[in-house]
């Protein structure tokens, strides 16, 4: 059960992000007109839905396993998962760089793993 909370967290955390990133991404201005339309968009209550899901499972996985452990796999896991479901869904571009950065995660999530 271990592994299921952090796969847990790490899939709420990405779904919160894509929810706000939809619900956001109508948005010209900022300031007031920025929380109005928080206010008004139902995917932004659904991303925060998400994040508190992604908090009690991130709190459960904590009692299961080291904070140094799984605090940069859950957070390793977001970043690389949002870069893929960025330029699948979104059509947002990976550079080589940020390829190369991702690469660097993986592996260093493998290390911290082992």
């Amino acid at each position: 059960m271990t592994w299921g909370y952090v796969i847990a967290t790490l899939l709420l955390n990405v779904l919160a992000n894509l929810f706000l990133k939809n619900g956001m991404s109508s948005l010209a201005g900022g300031g007031k007109e920025a929380l109005l339309h928080m206010i008004r968009t139902p995917s932004i209550y659904i991303g925060a839905v998400c994040y508190g899901a992604a908090f009690v499972t991130y709190s459960l996985a904590l009692t299961k396993m080291h904070l140094s452990i799984v605090y940069p796999l859950i957070t390793g896991g977001i970043a690389v998962t949002l870069a893929l479901v960025s330029v699948t869904l979104f059509g947002e571009t990976l550079r080589m760089g940020q390829a190369l950065g991702i690469v660097l995660i993986v592996a260093g999530i493998w290390f911290l793993s082992r």
